[in-house]
């Protein structure tokens, strides 16, 4: 067999991992919980961030299955029921269902205030992977497409996203509650697979994505949800690379552009702007090097920011940092990748 050929057929099971689904995001939190000192500001850009990274991550790979995966391993405080199917449909695409119901449990805070955070969560996802100019290049394998190599390149998917989450954050002393909230997202999504380049050693895939969702956040001391539109600016889709290198798993994972905007009636409008974000692997999707930085609009059609921030991270959380120099933790949901 030609060399050409063995590097087709050896790269093959590395490109179905890449697009396969199987992320566990929104399993658990990655620092302190949304309290109700949380501003709007920081409230909104947490939960555009979260909607970001939970995009990039549909249909993100995984050595395990897709059910394994969504167990979030290594986060031995969680239990969830997720199951998972594959169904070709009749133009060639084929859907995939993944339905999760997760519990976790994490502590937080000084040792004379600990503090007890417990998120259940019910989420579905519908994704469809179609290569519309090749009739027969998707199939099934239990809950998994499988894919002609040679398509990757003509690649889409189309997604339906439903989430709810309840939140309950107490004083582990003595159980007291000291605040709940409630989370509700719609969203839909769409994504474009490229290859970037590919080898007997590893393989790396781009992801043009762009989002539309709905958000509603119920939150302590508020009569009135804070509700919010989030949408991927036309001109800056979020481009992600992931990069699959055998042997070690996923060892790159990285938002090199793209912009998100929150909106909602006569409300500020929030952006986000990416570069080269790379994410960190294992149970926490927390950048390690790149920027994201935002933009405070009077309305979605001024064209003008009246105001800046930028989000930085570390081994606590999520901080944006106002252009007046003023701080405030943001709060994020964990992913694994």
């Amino acid at each position: 067999m030609k060399r050409s050929a063995l590097v087709s057929l050896s790269l093959l099971s590395l490109g179905l991992y890449v697009f396969s689904p199987g992320c566990g995001t929104d399993v658990g939190n990655s620092g302190k919980p949304i309290t109700s000192e949380s501003s709007d500001l920081a409230a909104v850009t947490g939960m555009q961030h979260d909607e970001v990274i939970s995009s990039v991550n549909d249909g993100s790979d995984s050595d395990a299955s897709p059910a394994l995966s969504l167990l979030g391993q290594g986060h031995p405080s969680q239990l969830a029921e997720v199951t998972a199917t594959c169904t070709p449909n009749a133009d060639g695409s084929v859907l995939v269902t993944t339905s999760k119901t997760l519990a976790s449990e994490t502590e937080f805070g000084r040792v004379s205030k600990r503090k007890v955070q417990k998120d259940s969560l019910d989420t579905k996802l519908d994704m469809t992977y179609s290569v519309p100019s090749a009739l027969g290049a998707l199939s099934c394998n239990n809950d998994r497409p499988v894919l002609n190599w040679a398509q990757l390149g003509e690649l889409k998917a189309d997604s339906k996203l439903t989430k709810s989450r309840k939140r309950s954050v107490s004083l582990k002393a003595d159980g007291s509650i000291l605040s709940e909230s409630e989370l509700k997202v719609s969203s839909e999504r769409s994504v474009q697979y490229a290859k970037v380049s590919a080898s007997l050693e590893g393989l790396t895939v781009r992801r043009t994505s762009t989002l539309n969702s709905s958000l509603s956040l119920q939150r302590p001391g508020k009569d009135e949800l804070l509700t919010r539109t989030v949408k991927t600016l036309d001109a800056e889709p979020m481009v992600l690379e992931k990069t699959r290198t055998r042997g070690s798993g996923v060892t790159r994972v990285e938002i090199v552009s793209g912009a998100v905007a929150s909106t909602h009636n006569d409300a500020k409008m929030i952006v986000l702007r990416y570069k080269n974000l790379a994410l960190s692997l294992g149970s926490s999707c927390h950048p390690s090097s790149g920027s994201i930085e935002g933009q405070v609009f009077a309305s979605s059609t001024a064209t003008e920011a009246e105001s800046t921030f930028t989000v930085v991270f570390d081994s606590d959380g999520a901080t944006l940092i106002r252009d007046d120099g003023t701080e405030e933790e943001v709060e994020l949901e964990s992913c694994q990748i």
